[in-house]
């Protein structure tokens, strides 16, 4: 089988000694690294970049342990890539990432056979990873990109560090890549070589590379970025600016990152929420929601994004909300009566994940189970479901709900009763009347809250009894199921065994 390497020759520069761009520096058996290669290995012409023309005043110092007094001001660039037993592999641009990156510190990459302070050589060995999905196809879905980046500085040890970068198999996929060749090698040979350039550089090779032309690129400086945490500040401008990057899996990263900083990033994200861009708006509500309660500040803003005009944007405004948690109650109930619908659903969403210390909130949702729109009843409902026993003061307006032109909204308050349990025996004759109810996921979720009642639901029986023979099979499970926690009794779905027990009590 064929191994591709790529060999790319370009400079840089330091102050102690001058290497030429290509040349060996000079070094004792026992501290240059060796590249064992395959007998088949196959090496591609020698390419010559041509220097990135913007470059910074001043070098950055290397970042290194004992390295920090040392400052290279042109470099000669060497990368090797290769993947072993991949026929017709084509290069990943790596050399070309590499070279924008240390010129965006400062640092000249000069031409092959230029006079450099340091010469960087950057080996990586690729590998296909796969999985079986859908018990049929075996796809090449994730990669593995793993190797050595070394600084050769005259007068000094060989710097080197051995770096990786993988991308695993995802758990589902949109299309199969069925060949080795094709695997994502895209998505991890960008986070080995940041993580080696990082290593010599510091994390200003961070802030260079989130802007890079490569998404892999951008991808995995915001991974790092999100690594290092709060302390990674500096990285906020381009991480708010990747919130809208055209690449989903940049956008994903800088969110995560973003919410990984945490307070810091905040008044940035307040922003990002009035972009033009939806994507941007709703990354920012993503990092707010992973940041938590420390966004409190973000409050007015989340609240206004529930009335946005995409529905992404919306639904993670107020899951935002939701984790920031008891200090959105308030403005949250006052939502329940904004004039947009939007917002009226969206707020008693967020009321639904702040449960159960929102329960101030559950007098407004209770009013609002009289909404004119049929999407905030069913969210209204939805949230008295998940405050559960605390909701007992809302038994009358769900008992009510029940009879609501909306089957979903209908369906959704016979749960929450169902989830009240024991208390909320006085809504047994209503669900009663449910199981007749023309929708079967409405029969069905009566069924199951007359079970949740349990032994207070006995008059229920008999209703239960004629569900076994129901034409849906989910509502004649839920009803077998009810009869079993009511009596006490195991007949399965078996009609007449229920009816002969049920006589026989009599």
């Amino acid at each position: 089988m064929k191994r591709i390497v790529i060999l790319i020759l370009v400079p840089i520069a330091l102050a102690s000694g001058v290497l030429a761009c290509g040349s060996e520096p000079e070094l004792t058996p026992t501290t240059k690294p060796t590249l064992t290669l395959t007998a088949t290995m196959t090496l591609t012409p020698t390419v010559t970049l041509t220097p990135t023309p913007t470059q910074t005043p001043t070098p950055l110092p290397l970042h290194a342990p004992d390295w920090e007094e040392v400052t290279v001001r042109t470099l000669c660039l060497e990368v090797e890539q290769s993947y072993p037993e991949i026929e017709g592999k084509d290069p990943e641009p790596i050399a070309e990432a590499a070279h924008r990156t240390v010129a965006g510190i400062g640092i000249l990459v000069v031409d092959e056979g230029t006079p450099c302070d340091a010469t960087l050589t950057i080996i990586l060995t690729g590998e296909a990873l796969g999985s079986e999905y859908s018990g049929e196809d075996y796809c090449y879905s994730g990669s593995e990109v793993s190797g050595q980046v070394t600084l050769y500085v005259p007068d000094h040890e060989p710097l080197t560090m051995s770096v990786t970068g993988r991308y695993p198999t995802p758990f589902s996929i949109s299309h199969c890549p069925d060949e080795p060749v094709d695997a994502p090698f895209n998505k991890a040979w960008s986070e080995a070589l940041l993580e080696g350039l990082t290593y010599l550089w510091g994390s200003q090779v961070l802030l260079q590379a989130v802007e890079d032309e490569n998404p892999g690129v951008r991808r995995a400086a915001a991974n790092a970025l999100g690594e290092i945490g709060p302390e990674a500040v500096e990285g906020i401008p381009g991480l708010i600016q990747g919130l809208g990057d055209e690449d989903y899996y940049v956008r994903q990263a800088a969110y995560e990152a973003l919410g990984k900083i945490g307070i810091e990033a905040v008044p940035a994200l307040i922003q990002a929420l009035g972009d033009e861009d939806e994507n941007a708006r709703a990354g920012a509500a993503q990092a707010l929601n992973r940041i938590g309660p420390e966004a409190v500040d973000a409050i007015p803003v989340l609240i206004r994004a529930l009335g946005d005009e995409d529905r992404w944007v919306r639904k993670v405004a107020g899951y935002a909300l939701g984790k920031i948690g008891l200090e959105t109650v308030p403005a949250l109930i006052d939502a329940l009566g904004d004039e947009d619908e939007n917002v009226r659903a969206g707020a008693a969403d967020a009321l639904r994940l702040i449960k159960p210390a929102a329960v101030e909130a559950i007098p407004a949702l209770i009013q609002a189970l009289g909404d004119e729109n049929d999407d905030v009843r069913q969210q209204v409902a939805w949230a008295l479901w998940h405050f559960g026993p605390q909701a007992v003061d809302a038994i009358p307006a769900l008992i009510q709900t029940l009879k609501d032109e909306n089957q979903w909204v209908r369906g959704v308050a016979a749960e929450a009763l169902g989830e009240i349990g024991l208390q909320a025996v006085e809504a047994v004759p209503a669900l009663i009347q449910a199981m007749e109810d023309e929708s079967e996921y409405v029969r069905k979720d009566a069924a199951e809250a007359l079970g949740k009642i349990g032994a207070g639901a006995i008059e229920a029986v008999p209703a239960l009894i004629q569900a076994l023979g129901d034409e849906d099979e989910y509502v004649r499970k839920a009803a077998a199921e009810a009869l079993i926690i009511i009596t006490g009794q195991d007949f399965g779905e078996e009609i007449e065994q229920w009816q002969q027990w049920w006589e026989g009590l009599g």
